[in-house]
């Protein structure tokens, strides 16, 4: 047996195992109103047929031809396993993604009324001081540049500032000038609280 031949028999049985599983789907779609036990006994005797047919694949002659029957019964196994497969699958991305949601979620929600009542009004809050601080930056009123004015600074990041993150954002604080030199530098005149 040449290798065309070999791949033409391959073809075909793996067409016979595709043939083989949708009558076996027919037949199970088939017997949906029936009792239990005539689908148990169905079932029995499908399995009974894939047996022999294994066997059958199994007891081939030819090293070759027994090869390519073993590729259709393969074909056919694979078929018949997929629901298993995409089981597992489904299982695990949602074990894999359902514990960080699942974190994300109870973190981000307020527990109680109070904390729901304190995030709105703490929004309320940013939002006025971004305001403000969108007033500074486009300078309306010519504000900036503070020059007699004095200034209150308070905050416990005025004291001790953090000048960057970690990782690929981090930068180096050794050159960085404090709050109060550069208030001090340009000759400002600064009240600590309020």
């Amino acid at each position: 047996m040449d290798y065309r031949e070999y791949r033409r028999l391959v073809k075909q049985y793996r067409a016979e195992a595709r043939q083989r599983f949708a009558d076996l789907k027919d037949r199970r779609r088939q017997r949906r109103g029936a009792t239990i036990t005539e689908r148990l006994d169905a079932r029995r005797a499908e399995r009974v047929e894939t047996r022999a047919w294994h066997a059958e694949v199994r007891s081939a002659a030819p090293r070759r031809e027994r090869k390519a029957r073993r590729k259709g019964y393969k074909a056919f196994r694979k078929r018949q396993h997929r629901w298993i497969k995409l089981t597992a699958m489904g299982v695990v991305v949602a074990l894999i993604a359902g514990a960080p949601g699942s974190w994300y979620y109870t973190a981000t929600r307020p527990a109680t009324e109070d904390q729901a009542s304190a995030r709105d009004r703490s929004l309320q809050v940013a939002d006025q001081v971004m305001a403000e601080g969108l007033v500074l930056l486009e300078n309306e009123g010519n504000v900036l540049p503070l020059t007699d004015r004095r200034v209150s600074v308070f905050g416990a990041s005025a004291a001790a500032p953090v000048y960057g993150g970690g990782g690929a954002g981090g930068i180096s604080s050794v050159g960085a000038q404090s709050l109060f030199s550069a208030l001090d530098g340009a000759g400002i005149d600064y009240r600590v609280g309020a």
